[in-house]
């Protein structure tokens, strides 16, 4: 049972996420008439004009499923410490939070700027305290095991996540995120275009490609940890 959980806890999550890519994707060109531009696009552009929630729904599934990992664990090793178990349940509950910002992402125009950025804050917060926590579980499940080395790896590897994702959100060019710059066309008219890259539009984008790696890291060890 734990080794069919822990396999579908990367199948799973891999086509919702690949489908939500697609089907937002073909939203953004419906409504834009061009493909995304992860520089300098924000993800909620795609579903501004058309209320469509099928790329939503894909990202909820790919959301939901992410506790796939942590229900293995539980049935795993569900007789380890009081503080463990505590970390699971903490782990779980900020998956639900995590999954939740990245879906408010999508729906809260940037025009509110504070409330937008205030957002993607607490959004790069919630990935950095997951990836934190997910990499101590890891840790401490695989003490005294035949792939402790191996889950070791995979820890660092979600440290590092959460140390990309704080060097992102302290990036200075976010507090002037919203400025525009000006651009002459070959008729010497002059508008405002959004720079390439645009930071806040690329740092959500790379927010919830971490969160990807993240979900990816603690899948593998949790997979190799039940194998």
């Amino acid at each position: 049972m734990p080794i069919e959980l822990a396999q579908l806890s990367i199948a799973i999550p891999l086509i919702a996420f690949l489908l939500y890519i697609i089907f937002t994707e073909e939203l953004f060109l419906r409504a834009h008439k061009k493909w995304i531009n992860f520089l300098c696009d924000f993800p909620y552009e795609a579903y501004e004009k058309r209320k469509d929630p099928l790329g939503l729904t894909f990202l909820v599934v790919f959301f939901l499923s992410e506790l796939l990992p942590n229900v293995t664990m539980f049935v795993a090793f569900h007789d380890a410490s009081p503080s463990l178990i505590g970390l699971m349940i903490l782990s779980s509950v900020l998956t639900i939070v995590l999954g939740y910002l990245i879906l408010r992402i999508h729906t809260l125009t940037a025009s509110l700027e504070k409330a937008h950025l205030g957002r993607f804050y607490a959004l790069g917060l919630g990935l950095i305290l997951l990836s934190s926590v997910n990499g101590i579980v890891l840790i401490n499940l695989s003490k005294g095991t035949d792939v402790e080395n191996l889950i070791l790896g995979l820890s660092i590897g979600l440290f590092v996540v959460a140390l990309g994702t704080f060097f992102i959100l302290i990036n200075p060019r976010l507090k002037d995120w919203a400025r525009l710059v000006k651009v002459v066309d070959e008729d010497g008219l002059s508008s405002l275009k959004r720079p390439v890259p645009f930071v806040l539009a690329l740092s959500e984008w790379v927010v919830i490609f971490l969160s990807v790696i993240s979900w990816l890291l603690l899948s593998l060890g949790n997979y190799f940890l039940i194998k």
